[in-house]
């Protein structure tokens, strides 16, 4: 029922109007209704339905995609979470010279229209001493 009601307000167009469920995303990628159903996991903000739409307790203000981006994804695979196809291995930026592995915590820093994605290692490119 909930998905129905988020599809009718999606093809609707963007409602005025409070949010009146809350829910919690686990560090393994579940939806949970209440944050001790995933005990030590940390709250994030729920996705906004429309881009218009603005979640001043999130953090996001305005009505640019671009400067919104997800705290998570529906995939368990972090290249995919990031933005890259699926069988992407690593990534780099186009401001950088140095390859991350999907996982690494410079990797999650990297924008998306800076985003570079491999299949296999960058010869290119140095590996990043953190993750590779």
């Amino acid at each position: 029922m909930r998905y129905s009601l988020m599809l009718m307000l999606l093809f609707s167009g963007c409602l005025q109007q409070t949010v009146i469920e809350e829910n919690f995303v686990c560090s393994d990628g579940w939806v949970v209704d209440s944050p001790g159903d995933c005990v030590g996991h940390e709250r994030v903000c729920p996705d906004c339905i429309c881009p218009d739409c603005e979640c001043p307790s999130c953090g996001i203000s305005g009505n640019s995609e671009d400067d919104v981006r997800l705290d998570y994804q529906l995939s368990t695979d972090p290249c995919v979470a990031l933005g890259c196809p699926e069988g992407t291995k690593f990534v780099a930026s186009r401001n950088s010279d140095k390859y991350h592995s999907c996982g690494c915590e410079w990797a999650a820093k990297i924008s998306e229209k800076n985003l570079l994605c491999y299949d296999s290692a960058p010869a290119d490119r140095v590996p990043c001493r953190v993750c590779v």
